[in-house]
């Protein structure tokens, strides 16, 4: 027996001598998990069938400590079959952990400690294997882009390990959490078959972000949106099942974020349709299928013609007419909506260059197209080359729109071109007075929904609202239009109210290029002529 085996074994010579190699390593812990049993048995089967083995991995014992081994041997080569065998053995413990860190980290999301998405993939498809009804579902947090913007990548790291912690601090121990990329999680689980239970727990999980998180020193509130669908109900396999918790999560974001949406057959009917919106998308930008209509903003006080808002339209081959609505969110999605956007200010402009030198006009903005790259140098551009006086160009941003500090920097920089800024369908969406005043504003837009209902009740709150909202624009020197106008009531009471334009199908429908007419068509007093008339 050699000492520098003894020194390996941890055992004096006189306690190994006489043993088989087989009695030695069970006797150092060899056979205390079932990865050490199944080496001992390949190791016992070779040894029966007289056959080489090499590189054996075996964890053993030694004075207390683990340790690892890679064994390789072979028979004897001796006359006599008691010559036995021949080997060679490595302590490969220090080799062993770092094997094993390797392939941890090459199964676990290094920012989060949560399976990455092969491994979650393959946790999945472990279940799968089962044949049982496997629940999945993505969760994606809302407005996460904002985070890092405002407050830098690394808040928005601390922000990802605080989400994965509070996910991992509810979920239970037969349940499945990996992070799938950027700020998406995915969770899945197999032991529930109602389906209300089902949703009661996917709101456990989103209930989980209703604390507010302590990042910087401030406390940030974190929503999130969840999208799920479940094997064989759904889906056949694994890439199905997460496009069907893909969809329905798009729609849950689409219902107004911070909700929990099912997946159902009509959203796949739905990604179709937009898969196929977007081939027609591309195609028009280059058929040049897009055409501009616009409609007049008149002058509450004078009745005369202050602007054109220019509206888009996609004159498709077969469909006809197809208004923004139908297509803009798709536009977006893909980026195609900043060439779109390119397009339509250029024409907008180009058309505005043969009108009266006192008529502007408005052309919508997205906030892709405000936080693509030079956005501000392209339109600065458009206008020199077209030649059209900043002054006459009029950018309008939607209220919905989350504006954050670096929107807010672009309008910044319109406004100092001599661009006017104008907020398009104010009052549905989240301003408060506060914000307006952080932003370059020079008009606010009154959105349809307070002028439709003065014809049924002028004394209705609606009415008060207007009056309200009109008194807060004055006393921050913006502007107001009233949009939606179509009824000489709504015009007498809007006007009353101190709304400065008016816009709507009572002054004229969005149509083709407006033509001008110099001659007056009406005399206001003394001195004042109602010129510029367009038909």
């Amino acid at each position: 027996m050699s000492y520098r085996f003894a020194e390996q074994v941890g055992l004096p010579a006189a306690q190994i001598r006489g043993r088989t190699m087989h009695e030695i390593l069970i006797g150092i812990g060899a056979s205390r998990t079932v990865e050490g049993r199944k080496s001992l048995d390949l190791l016992a089967a070779n040894f029966q069938a007289g056959t080489a083995f090499r590189d054996l991995t075996m964890q053993v014992v030694v004075r207390g400590d683990t340790r690892w081994w890679s064994m390789s041997g072979h028979p004897g080569s001796g006359e006599s079959s008691d010559y036995g065998w021949r080997g060679v053995g490595s302590d490969i413990t220090h080799s062993y952990h770092q094997r094993q860190n390797i392939l941890r980290l090459a199964e676990v999301d290094s920012l989060t400690g949560l399976s990455n998405r092969y491994s979650f993939n393959a946790q999945v498809s472990s279940l799968l294997r089962d044949g049982r009804r496997v629940w999945l579902a993505i969760l994606d947090l809302d407005n996460f882009k904002s985070i890092n913007d405002r407050l830098g990548h690394h808040v928005g790291d601390e922000v990802l390990r605080d989400v994965a912690s509070r996910i991992h601090g509810v979920l239970r121990s037969n349940e499945i959490c990996g992070r799938l990329g950027g700020d998406e999680f995915a969770i899945a689980f197999d032991d529930i078959e109602d389906t209300d239970e089902v949703k009661d727990r996917f709101q456990t999980i989103l209930d989980a972000f209703e604390r507010p998180f302590a990042l910087v020193g401030n406390q940030i509130r974190i929503r999130a949106s969840l999208g799920y669908g479940s094997l064989p109900d759904d889906a056949e396999n694994l890439e199905e099942l997460m496009i069907v918790a893909d969809l329905a999560l798009y729609h849950a974001k689409e219902s107004g974020r911070h909700q929990i949406r099912a997946f159902d057959v009509a959203l796949r009917d739905r990604a179709t349709g937009r898969a196929r919106a977007l081939l027609d998308l591309r195609r028009a930008l280059i058929d040049e299928e897009f055409e501009l209509v616009y409609q007049p903003q008149v002058s509450a006080g004078t009745g005369v013609v202050v602007g054109f808002e220019a509206l888009l339209r996609w004159n498709h081959p077969t469909s006809g007419l197809v208004s923004p609505g139908d297509f803009i969110s798709v536009a977006e999605e893909t980026g195609l909506i900043v060439p779109i956007g390119a397009g339509v200010l250029r024409a907008a402009c180009t058309a505005a260059t043969s009108w009266p030198e006192d008529i502007r006009v408005a052309v919508n903005v997205s906030q892709v197209q405000l936080r693509s790259s030079r956005y501000v140098e392209s339109v600065r551009q458009t206008l020199e080359e077209v030649n059209l006086a900043p002054e006459r160009l009029e950018i309008e941003v939607t209220e919905s729109l989350v504006i954050d500090d670096a929107d807010r920097d672009v309008l910044v920089q319109l406004s100092a071109l001599g661009i006017a800024i104008a907020m398009d369908d104010f009052g549905t969406g989240f301003s408060s007075v506060a914000s307006l005043s952080r932003l370059p504003l020079d008009r606010l837009k009154i959105d349809r929904a307070f002028v439709a209902p003065l014809d049924a009740d002028p004394a209705s709150s609606r009415f008060a609202v207007l009056r309200a909202v009109i008194a807060i624009a004055k006393s921050l020197g913006l502007d107001t239009v009233a949009e939606g106008v179509e009824t000489e009531r709504q015009r007498a009471m809007v006007t009353e109210c101190g709304c400065d334009v008016i816009q709507g199908y009572l002054e004229g429908v969005p149509y083709g290029q407006p033509r001008f007419r110099p001659t007056c068509i009406g005399v206001l007093g003394p001195g004042q002529a109602k010129c510029s008339g367009y038909h």
